[in-house]
């Protein structure tokens, strides 16, 4: 029996069964560029909640925006789309232009595809050699159906 047991968690099983935490974008000193995640495996989970942070531009860019939004595909080799909103929350976030941000998107996974990835877009305007230090998380969460142990 894991740590956590069964700790009231809808459907049986524990909270490691039912919530998967995936790294989407790496920490980056982003010069301005697209950062795509790798292929993300929403097997089994309904609800993903994303954490996207930007840090403070570094080489006094005049101007700076950040972009995150989801892509769905029906294999993890697939051809990627953007993905279209579900019954709850988005599928991207208002654009950030300021340092220090922390933005959460909660997305309904229930009608995508099996494989999504995470699309974070920089752009630096000006300064000297810019960049931007920024990042993504995704918490999986709503098992429809629990893995076998």
């Amino acid at each position: 029996m894991s740590p956590m047991g069964n700790t009231g968690v809808v459907g049986g099983g524990n909270l490691q069964e039912q919530v998967k935490n995936v790294v989407v974008i790496r920490p980056i000193a982003s010069t301005g560029a697209v950062h795509t995640s790798a292929a993300i495996d929403r097997a089994r989970h309904n609800v993903a909640l994303f954490f996207i942070q930007g840090g403070a531009a570094t080489g006094s860019p005049t101007g700076q925006t950040a972009d995150f939004k989801i892509q769905e595909s029906a294999t993890s080799g697939g051809s990627y789309a953007d993905a279209v909103a579900g019954q709850i929350g988005g599928v991207a976030i208002t654009q950030q232009v300021a340092d220090d941000f922390g933005v959460e998107l909660l997305v309904d996974l229930r009608g995508m595809l099996g494989f999504i990835k995470g699309l974070l877009t920089t752009t630096l305007t000006a300064g000297t050699s810019p960049t931007w230090p920024v990042s993504a998380d995704v918490v999986l969460a709503g098992a429809s159906e629990l893995p076998t142990t």
